[in-house]
């Protein structure tokens, strides 16, 4: 309209500060991101001179393997993955989806000019839509979706950036420095990630915020991992081994772990196991044993047992109370006592009252993990005096009404009161009169549903 030839790049640029100012919001999504990424690739490509079939799919072939390399670096942080088939797809599918494009374009023209003719559009534009829909699961359900751990800001950034001068440089020897420095950033960044994520000589405890369960990870000094509870949601929902555990683990770089404490067979502890025990080795499961008791008689009890033999024919050893008691470990420095249910559980009593409490010591601190117990162990507990002090203490039970007695907590001694329970849980935990409790004899007390996961970091020097 104004006589000047158009300008793919400021055009394209045009389109998006239009798209950001009008809904900011969406602007920052993936979805976006990735149009933005796939059509710079576009319009940095060259036209293609070559007019025969050859030619066009030679050019089809490098337009696709440009957006997919622009893409990459989005997809790979916001997914955790790369399509193997995602090549395929687009050789498959740009053809297609460039004629919904276009159909999608008439039969808006048409829904403004002359609505008596939408039916000429509308057809042609559903089986379009269905075509794109099906051949994009088709190709979903070819690829074996790869995970890869997780990017952190060092690569993520130099990723991008190498992919850019891949892309856009002019010389062969640009596109090859290019790639070749991304290349080392990456590299060196994941070396320094390890060494980070995987710590010796320090002990760090990691509170994760599963909702209303627990679970805890612990970076032992010799470079172990041990978790304690895999957290669960009895209500339906997000599993926490799949949301939670597993992201953290791969964000940790960790392909095994060394110890998984299941402190008492209910769901809110157990859940998350299935999916980390589908993901990756475990050497040891310990367990109160009171599951593999009643499993006749308690359906979560059943659901935990199956868990515990699922781990069992997958190579893991089970311990009980009876290979734990009395046998503190060490771990690179690191004590970690079992100090109930010894010197095995109690029939008498649930599960809650069951739960492994585990003691772990370092460096002259102390934590203490508590599980479910509730009234009946707590006051033998605290009958045990210096044995139970701790400078941090995972709350029993979510901060129940039923649990954290004011004897307890002066046996204990905690600076530091961890309550895993979730935000706007249908139980009311912490209970009020608990965390009224909770404050008047600890001085810091943290209630993961309302600030989230929470690190405990003890390093030789205190």
């Amino acid at each position: 309209a104004c006589g000047r030839r158009p300008d793919p790049a400021a055009v394209a640029a045009a389109a998006c500060l239009v798209f950001g100012i009008a809904t900011p919001r969406d602007a920052l999504r993936p979805a976006f991101l990735l149009s933005i990424a796939a059509t710079a690739a576009l319009i940095g490509q060259q036209a293609a001179h070559d007019p025969s079939l050859g030619g066009q799919l030679r050019a089809l072939g490098m337009l696709t393997a440009r957006t997919s390399l622009a893409t990459s670096p989005l997809v790979w942080w916001s997914f955790g993955s790369l399509p193997l088939v995602g090549l395929l797809a687009n050789l498959l599918l740009v053809p297609v989806g460039s004629a919904l494009l276009l159909l999608a374009a008439g039969h808006a023209l048409l829904a403004c000019a002359l609505p008596p003719l939408l039916p000429l559009s509308a057809y042609p534009l559903s089986v379009a839509a269905r075509a794109f829909l099906r051949g994009a699961a088709a190709c979903s359900d070819l690829d074996p979706h790869f995970i890869l751990p997780p990017l952190s800001l060092a690569q993520g950034l130099a990723l991008a950036l190498g992919v850019s001068v891949v892309l856009f440089a002019q010389t062969r020897r640009g596109r090859a420095y290019g790639a070749a420095a991304a290349l080392l950033v990456c590299a060196g960044s994941e070396w320094q990630l390890r060494r980070q994520e995987q710590p010796h000589g320090r002990l760090r405890a990691t509170f994760l915020d599963v909702g209303q369960g627990d679970a805890a990870l612990l970076d032992l000094p010799n470079g172990q991992a041990m978790l304690i509870d895999a957290g669960g949601n009895p209500q339906g929902g997000a599993d926490p081994g799949e949301r939670v555990l597993l992201p953290l683990l791969a964000a940790r770089r960790r392909g095994h772990l060394d110890s998984v404490v299941l402190t008492h067979p209910h769901p809110d502890h157990y859940g998350g196991l299935n999916a980390l025990l589908g993901a990756m080795p475990v050497r040891e499961l310990w367990d109160s044993g009171q599951a593999a008791r009643e499993e006749q008689v308690s359906g979560t009890s059943r659901q935990a047992y199956a868990i515990l033999q699922r781990a069992a024919n997958s190579g893991t050893r089970v311990l009980g109370p009876e290979q734990l008691c009395y046998r503190p470990r060490d771990f690179g420095g690191a004590r970690v006592r079992v100090l109930s249910p010894c010197p095995a559980f109690d029939s008498g009593h649930d599960p809650n009252d069951n739960s492994l409490v585990l003691h772990v010591t370092y460096a002259g601190r102390s934590l203490l993990f508590a599980g479910d117990i509730e009234a009946h162990t707590e006051q033998r507990l605290a009958q045990e005096g210096d044995a139970v002090r701790a400078d941090v203490l995972k709350v029993p039970h979510h901060g129940s009404r039923t649990s954290s007695s004011a004897a307890f907590l002066r046996a204990v001694h905690p600076q530091v009161a961890v309550v895993s329970a979730g935000a706007a849980n249908p139980f009311g935990h912490p209970h009020p009169e608990v965390m009224l409790r909770l404050r008047q004899h600890v001085p810091q007390v943290i209630d993961l549903g309302e600030h989230g996961g929470t690190t405990v970091d003890i390093t030789p020097d205190g």
